[in-house]
């Protein structure tokens, strides 16, 4: 039984938290864990790695280790590949170019009038292709090994047969 793929969620507006967490558990079968900040998500990474990661660009906070988003998402890249959703309530092309530059795999604004659908249509893909990517992964690991073990049977058997001749 596969499990569900974990997500960690980090927005600070409690109200669009939930109402990304409703949205969310109705369109996409994945576990959430929701954070009013980074430095909270951070924390639990610790003990937990998330398979997605949805990340808002601001913070309303100022005490924080990550001010935004932006330096959360450096901060991870020095450690992990996984597939980070920007949020942004701003519609700045340079915030956007700057959070894909750094390792955003999408930038969604949270004002765009489809905002929930492009959310749950973006976690979807990359989910989809980081499960692809893993099968892959599996099948050539899988196909390797087949390889590598007829190889030492080959060999096996000439050693055999060199032995008696």
């Amino acid at each position: 039984m596969q499990k569900n793929p974990i997500i960690f969620v980090v927005e600070d507006n409690a109200m669009l938290r939930a109402v990304i967490s409703n949205y969310l558990k109705q369109h996409v079968a994945c576990d959430l864990h929701l954070f009013e900040n980074a430095d909270q998500a951070y924390q639990k990474w610790r003990f937990l790695i998330p398979d997605a990661l949805i990340l808002d660009y601001n913070y309303d906070f100022q005490d924080l280790q990550f001010k935004n988003g932006l330096k959360f998402l450096q901060e991870i890249r020095k450690k992990s590949k996984i597939p980070v959703i920007a949020l942004s309530g701003q519609m700045d092309k340079e915030v956007m170019a700057t959070l894909i530059k750094e390792g955003a795999n999408d930038y969604i604004p949270k004002e765009e009038p489809e905002f929930l659908e492009h959310l749950g249509n973006s976690l979807t893909t990359i989910l989809s292709f980081k499960e692809t990517q893993q099968e892959i992964q599996f099948n050539v690991f899988s196909s390797n090994t087949k390889f590598l073990c007829i190889i030492l049977v080959v060999l096996l058997g000439l050693s055999i047969l060199l032995h008696f001749l």
